[in-house]
């Protein structure tokens, strides 16, 4: 992929491109998109971002499985949770609404204009979980579910629990 955050992707902690994503505020919002520049959230909050498919139904339990850590005390208010979705064409754009509109997906959805989508597309499924640090380093990508190990003994979870407390990842 060419995109300017596929290109940050990788094996060793990047920080995250000085970007604007288009964003649905949540499935349950009725406004527009609206575009959200990625410094408003670095330096605030670790970032867990999950890339889903729509109407992919592994992608969809992730959903599910991402509100419910969301509720959680020791995650709410903690984190920037954020959904991404491919939205390259209008088509594409209108279909993602419509189906975060029927989940109710409680998070900003990034509507991905190939920023993202090539990247993933072109070498692992649906859905994919990212974490981005405080300081805006990916620290872990391409897990498929929050318990996924991603190191000897290290799951997403630790990941998310280290970088919520400022540690490194």
């Amino acid at each position: 992929a060419n995109s300017a955050f596929a290109q940050q992707l990788g094996h060793q902690a990047r920080r995250v491109p000085n970007m604007t994503l288009r964003v649905l505020e949540s499935g349950t919002s009725k406004k527009a998109p609206s575009l959200l520049p990625i410094y408003r959230l670095v330096g605030t909050k670790p970032i867990v971002i999950l890339y889903w498919k729509p109407k992919d139904q592994k992608s969809e339990t992730e959903i599910r499985a991402l509100q419910a850590l969301q509720g959680l005390p020791a995650y709410k208010g903690k984190v920037h949770f954020l959904t991404a979705v491919k939205a390259a064409k209008p088509a594409e754009e209108k279909a993602a609404i419509a189906r975060a509109r029927e989940l109710k997906v409680p998070f900003r959805v990034v509507l991905d204009k190939n920023q993202i989508a090539p990247y993933i597309e072109a070498f692992w499924q649906f859905p994919r979980y990212g974490l981005i640090d405080k300081k805006g380093m990916v620290r872990v990508w391409h897990c498929a579910s929050l318990g996924e190990t991603v190191g000897p003994g290290f799951t997403f979870m630790s990941a998310l629990k280290l970088a919520i407390a400022g540690k490194p990842v």
